[in-house]
């Protein structure tokens, strides 16, 4: 749900209702929230990402530029502190809402995260081994509980697409681990 949340924009996604409360996308209040990690965290270092371009000049004749204009709150894509790092891959071409550009946004931002490494390598100053890496992260996910769905329930289409789509996800009508669920509907 918050990841559904986080996508909702006016026009675009429709909102998600949780109890009285309407949940639209946190970046029309504030796309670059480093004053909350800051003040909520206390991180030794932020590395923010900002993949923000110029801001759309809205048209007389294109009411959604002009909404956007009007909801989204202006926003200063700056890192607060001096060892905090920016990373700011090249997307002046690509707008919010052009999904066929991910590969070109992804590039991107692998090329101009690569090129702040030594910046970043700099900044830190504790280096964590890798074996005991590896062995906290199987102990962590070594004592997550299992998720088991046992229904699945699907709104927004009529009832033979529903069915259709609970026999394409669980075809032999049992209990599913989340792992079954992933190989399932993202093969």
């Amino acid at each position: 749900m918050a990841v559904r949340a986080s996508m909702a924009f006016p026009f675009y996604f429709s909102p998600i209702l949780q109890g009285k409360n309407i949940l639209y996308d946190g970046g029309i209040y504030n796309n670059f929230p480093t004053d909350i990690m800051l003040n909520e965290f206390q991180p030794d270092i932020i590395l923010g990402v900002s993949v923000a371009g110029l801001p759309e000049i809205p048209s007389e004749g294109n009411f959604l530029s002009q909404l956007k204009t009007m909801i989204a709150q202006h926003t200063a894509y700056t890192v607060p502190r001096e060892q905090d790092i920016l990373i700011e891959p090249k997307l002046s071409d690509i707008g919010t809402f052009e999904f066929n550009s991910v590969r070109l946004a992804i590039d991107s931002g692998y090329i101009a995260t690569k090129r702040m490494i030594p910046q970043i390598r700099a900044s830190i100053s504790r280096i964590a081994d890798t074996e005991q890496l590896k062995a906290r992260r199987k102990f962590f996910q070594n004592s997550m509980f299992q998720i088991s769905i046992d229904n699945i329930f699907v709104d927004g289409v009529n009832n033979d697409q529903s069915t259709y789509i609970r026999t394409v996800l669980n075809p032999k009508n049992e209990c599913l681990s989340i792992n079954q669920l992933r190989k399932i509907g993202f093969n």
